[in-house]
Order: C-alpha cells, then structure tokens, then sequence
C-alpha cells in the first residue's frame, strides 16, 4: 500500500469515527441523559417512557441480519449517508412529542437509524473492506465512539439548562445532520482500495446457515446477551440508580461522564496487551470484570465514592466488548458473509439491550434499587460461568 493510500484509509477510519461519537450520543445516550427531566417532565402511564428505547432496540435488532446482509452486498454507502438523516428526523419527532403515541413513533424511527450506521453495519464494512486489518481500525473507531456518554451525559444537563430539553434535541439533530456528508467521504475513500472480502452474495446465506447450527453461536450468542441485558439495564437508568443509593445528582452526572474515558482506557488495555492477551483471557476478564463493577454498585448505599469505581470498571468493561465481539466473530464463525452472521449473533443481545430499561423500570417501581443489583449480579455470574465452563474464545 501507498503511503497516499494509508493516509487516506486512516483519514476515512477517523471520519468514521466521528459519525459513530456523534450518532451513539445523539441516539443512544441522549435518553439516559434526558430520562431523569423526562420523569418529571411527562405524565405518561408506567413504562412508556422506557419502552421507547425499547422499541427503538427492538427495531434496530430485528434490522440488524439485513442491513448486515446489505453491507455483504455492498450497499454500505446508502446505509451509513441516509441512517444520520433518519436520526434528524427521529430527534425532532422526539423535540415535538407531546403525547406517549408521539414519543413512541420518534423511538420507532430511531431504531431504525440506528440500525442503519451504528456500530454493526460500520464494522461489518470495515471488515468486508479491510479483512484481517479491520481489528485496527475498529479499535480506532471504538477509542473515539466510547466518548459518547461522555459527550452526552455533560452536554444534555448543560444544554437542558439553556435551551431546555426540546432545545437540546433539537440541538443534537443539528450535529448529527453533518454527520451524513462525513460517513460520504469516509466510504468513499475506503472503497478506492482493494475489497478484501468480496463477491459473497452467492455464500453468506449458506455461511450463515452453517453457523447457527453450531453450539458455539448460541454460546456467544447468550453470552453477549447477558452482558448487555446487564450493562444497559444499569447504564440507562444509572442516574436514578445511584441517585436512590444516596448520591447527590451532580456526583451521579459527573460519575456518568466517566463511563466513556472508561471505555476508552479498557481499549487502551487492549490495544497494548493484544499480542500477549488471548482471546479466551480478555473474554474471561471483561466478565469478571463487570462483575466486580456489579459489586462496587451494590456496595455504594453505604460508600457512594464507590459508583465512580464503578463508572470506570464498567465502561472499560463495555469498551472492550465491542472490539471482542466482531473479533470472536469473525475469529469463531468466520469472515465470509460476516454482516449476515454478525447481524445473527447480535440479534440476541440487541433485544436484552432494548429490555433492559423496562427490566430496570419494573424492577425499580416494583422493588426498588435493590431489586437491580441482585438481578445485575445474578445475570453476570451466569455469564462468567458460560465463559468459564465452555472455553469460550479458546483457540481450537
């Protein structure tokens, strides 16, 4: 490769980047930022309000094997320009709701923005372009998109302050409308290079096929499923978690704003001890690592300093599970029709990730913050026992 070549494949990597930062605080983080104004705000019957982020994952993971199928066939482009475009439009439905059927159809749409450009059909590009180099510029992608809570979290209370919540959506959408011309360039400049992955239209429906008939797909399957039912059960009701534990409201946003540095230290760990750290080994520590997070939450009623503790652990934690998920993947089933089997994989753990707000809602109007931490730390250890006993991430 050229060095014009290399500087224009890390230049679309980064601006790859970007538009993953913007489109996980816009989309994602913006309703654990918002949902404490939300709750004070709306006079919606129980649970409506964590059924929009329901939904809106719900709709993402039902999406996920065809818009991972489009990439395969390389339809990459129309996903990554138009998905931002669908966010605006998600966002202003959301700055305009009024009424629970309001609020509901902004999550709907929402959904399917974010399965149109978000971590999985941008992964699954960068490895249909880029093959055995894609772990790079995943993590590439990932130390910059694991500052979105971080962004979110400090920009909604300080916007919400001056424009108020609607002003702050609205203010989210301007961001992301950039975000389309940036994902343009980006797969543009890819695409001038060699595809490393092509032509697999004709296999990816049999390699799939293949793949959900092995044990090992379900095994990482309900592995990813637990952690994310666990992690976003936390993470998007953190606030009013740790703010029932005794914290005051500004320590909770300040301890929610170090889950993303969180996540970028964990990638930071793995990037440097990647040549000596086997896959079953960082499989094993991002459990037990959660675990422990799951400990330190339950301990804070008594210690609150302990949910920065937490914060850290968690994110490093959730950081590296998305570089280690495409990598068992790919390392696992395989790369041919990668997006398909990918998109598979992940439908599990999307639908835990859309559960866990309700889970926590119910699990907190019916038996309060305890309630959370006891089924945080149940799921986690059923996780890492799946790990442990299955030699998940062994090589074979």
């Amino acid at each position: 490769m050229t060095e014009t070549a290399r500087l224009s494949r890390s230049y679309a990597i980064w601006l790859i980047a970007v538009g993953q930062l913007v489109g996980y605080a816009s989309l994602y983080y913006s309703f654990a930022a918002l949902i404490g104004v939300w709750r004070a705000e709306f006079d919606f019957p129980p649970g409506v309000l964590a059924a929009g982020l329901m939904v809106s994952t719900l709709l993402a993971a039902a999406t996920a094997p065809f818009t991972g199928a489009l990439v395969d066939r390389g339809r990459a482009m129309g996903l990554m320009v138009c998905g931002p475009l669908v966010g605006v439009v998600s966002l202003g439905l959301l700055a305009t709701s009024q009424t629970p059927w309001g609020y509901l159809l902004a999550w709907t749409v929402n959904g399917f923005a974010q399965s149109m450009f978000l971590y999985d059909v941008g992964f699954a590009f960068l490895v249909r372009r880029l093959g055995p180099d894609a772990r790079s510029a995943i993590v590439r992608v990932t130390l910059v998109a694991g500052f979105a809570s971080t962004l979110a979290f400090p920009a909604a209370a300080l916007l919400s302050d001056g424009l108020g919540w609607r002003g702050t959506l609205w203010a989210a959408a301007a961001g992301l409308a950039l975000i389309s011309p940036l994902n343009f360039l980006a797969v543009r400049h890819l695409r001038q290079g060699e595809v490393i992955i092509a032509d697999l239209n004709r296999h990816q429906k049999h390699a799939a096929r293949l793949a959900v008939r092995r044990p090992v797909f379900w095994i990482v399957a309900l592995v990813f499923a637990l952690i994310a039912l666990n992690h976003w059960m936390l993470i998007t009701y953190f606030l009013p978690i740790v703010t029932g534990l005794g914290a005051a409201e500004k320590m909770a946003v300040i301890a929610a704003s170090l889950v993303g540095p969180g996540q970028v230290a964990g990638r930071f760990l793995l990037m440097k001890a990647e040549q000596r750290l086997s896959n079953r080994a960082a499989t094993v520590g991002v459990v037990s690592a959660m675990l422990l997070s799951s400990v330190l939450l339950s301990l804070a009623g008594a210690a609150p300093v302990l949910i920065f503790g937490f914060a850290v652990i968690q994110g490093a934690a959730g950081g590296i599970v998305t570089i280690l998920k495409p990598v068992l993947i790919s390392e696992i089933l395989g790369r041919e029709g990668f997006g398909t089997i990918a998109g598979l994989v992940q439908l599990p753990a999307t639908i835990a990730t859309a559960l866990g707000p309700m889970l926590a809602a119910g699990l907190l109007a019916a038996a309060g913050v305890g309630a959370i931490l006891l089924t945080s730390l149940v799921l986690v250890s059923i996780a890492l026992s799946i790990v442990v006993f299955s030699g998940l991430g062994s090589r074979t």
